[in-house]
């Protein structure tokens, strides 16, 4: 259904008061009926942002700006999508019933791994592959602390030497099933486990880098809602806390809107309604499936990472929280293109219109929240797919899909920067320094361009995310032939009235001072 030239300026002039919470009041939680997956065909960018608004449940964003989106609505609210000059496509009349059927909650879920048959695997692996593999238990899920459930979330460690954390060894990240409906999500990282574990000592490649990096995975970071998912409800998005409701529809906190970065920034893709699909809990870290996943980033420095999701055939960056760039968006562009140059995927954030903006996002709290010395993580998410349950047949396809993407980032997370043609490497920095007391920076740039490049080089400072934008010390001007390389060196003072806390002393490089095209971050403790 096509929708008129009327019809489009009407939505588009429509209140803002409209907002999340009008939308689901459309009809009482407890009296909603059957959701509908509908397609509506032609989506323009400020259009996506008014229905992020609104509150409408995302199954699919458009894999093009201005392309068509597939929304989950039940009659009332597309109704009053209607009234506002949206009309649309069912593709599936009653959406629940439809993938309750294609589950078939009483049997097993074929190729697809229930929590008990994914648990029973990592253990297996771990048995068999202890030289390089580790399963962690991160704590327990909201069921289990309040409802007597056995389910917990399981981290997996592959490297050389999976008992040591070495501080030598660059960490990378890949998580799934944050919505428990994506069940998709969870192959993709055990088959990436499969395939590092098996080709091992097999393929040098594979070899190098589980030698030389420390490989970190969470393949279902929503044990509570896949369970849901596999034995009741094929629909269900959230975690499982009952939210005080006898109202199941009224349960759940959506994970992927309780991390702490600008958390209730406003309430555009992000709810203060319990019973939306995008409700963010009552405050950051809410829910222990998000906390426990905090204390565990803290712990590590992961240089990058990946949160698998499905669908839409994305691969996003931050920001997510608003129409903005990150001060790093030459990088992010340049992995994103990169990441998507055989997948075909739309690389993108919300500024150039691939996504809406929502808070309390996962890669916005990965890049952008550094309280208490959390490293900056450059962190990307795959929207994979075309459906929540692909066919058996199309997972490997899938996981194709994706593999250039996971590999690229083992490749480059010594240092994320050398896609732009550059290679920093610091080195002599104390973990420890007193006000007034000497550090020795040493910095030695390579320049990797096909071309000569100059280049110049300055020191920073960061203290959580906040950063001293003038250099520190002198600016060092370096001009490099093709595949030339040169040493420069700093003695910086710290100042006499630096407060203790943690820092993180920057050197970086551009064409001109503050326009970086590479950068390493190195913690100091001021004491």
């Amino acid at each position: 259904m096509s929708i008129s030239m009327t019809q489009l300026v009407l939505f588009a002039l429509a209140p803002l008061a409209a907002s999340a919470s009008a939308f689901a009041a459309a009809v009482p939680v407890e009296a909603r009926g059957a959701v509908s997956l509908v397609r509506l065909p032609f989506v323009p960018d400020f259009q996506l942002q008014q229905l992020a608004e609104f509150g409408v449940d995302f199954a699919a964003d458009h894999p093009r700006p201005g392309g068509p989106v597939e929304v989950l609505v039940d009659e009332d609210q597309r109704d009053w999508l209607a009234q506002r000059g949206f009309e649309g496509e069912t593709l599936i009349a009653d959406a629940q019933r439809y993938f309750d059927t294609v589950i078939n909650h009483d049997e097993e879920m074929g190729v697809y791994h229930s929590y008990d048959e994914m648990v029973a695997e990592l253990r297996a692996a771990a048995t068999e592959h202890s030289e390089i593999l580790r399963v962690v238990n991160l704590g327990p899920t909201w069921e289990t602390l309040n409802q007597g459930a056995d389910r917990y979330i399981w981290a997996v460690k592959i490297s050389d030497d999976p008992d040591y954390e070495d501080p030598s060894e660059p960490e990378v990240l890949a998580i799934g099933n944050t919505h428990s409906r994506e069940v998709a999500t969870v192959e993709i990282p055990l088959a990436f486990i499969a395939e590092l574990t098996d080709g091992y000592g097999n393929d040098p490649q594979i070899t190098e880098w589980v030698d030389e990096r420390q490989i970190w995975f969470i393949p279902m970071v929503n044990p509570d809602g896949h369970n849901t998912v596999a034995n009741s409800n094929a629909m269900w998005r959230k975690n499982r806390n009952r939210n005080g409701s006898a109202f199941a529809l009224a349960w759940g906190i959506d994970l992927n809107r309780n991390w702490s970065y600008k958390w209730g920034y406003d309430n555009i893709g992000s709810s203060p309604v319990k019973f939306m699909e995008t409700y963010r809990g009552t405050g950051p870290f809410s829910e222990p499936e998000a906390e426990a996943i905090d204390v565990f980033v803290r712990e590590h420095r992961f240089a990058l990472s990946t949160s698998y999701h499905s669908y839409g055939n994305l691969f996003l960056y931050t920001w997510s929280y608003a129409r903005l760039d990150t001060p790093d968006h030459s990088l992010h562009v340049a992995l994103g293109e990169e990441a998507t140059r055989l997948n075909g995927y739309l690389d993108g954030n919300p500024k150039s219109g691939a996504i809406y903006t929502a808070n309390g996002e996962w890669d916005d709290y990965m890049y952008g929240e550094r309280s208490g010395g959390k490293a900056k993580t450059f962190a990307f998410t795959a929207e994979v797919g075309n459906a929540f349950w692909p066919s058996e047949s199309l997972i490997g396809k899938l996981v194709d899909e994706n593999r250039h993407a996971f590999q690229l980032f083992l490749e480059l997370a010594d240092y994320p920067w050398r896609i732009l043609g550059n290679q920093l490497d610091v080195s002599g920095v104390a973990e420890s320094a007193s006000p007034g007391e000497m550090l020795r920076v040493e910095a030695k740039v390579e320049n990797l361009l096909p071309r000569a490049a100059t280049y110049q080089v300055w020191l920073s400072a960061e203290t959580g995310g906040e950063v001293v934008r003038e250099p520190l010390a002198g600016v060092r001007r370096v001009s490099l032939d093709a595949g030339a390389s040169e040493t420069v060196s700093w003695d910086l003072t710290v100042p006499s009235r630096t407060p203790p806390g943690a820092y993180e002393l920057a050197v970086e490089l551009g064409p001109t001072v503050g326009d970086h095209v590479g950068q390493v971050l190195t913690p100091v403790r001021i004491e």
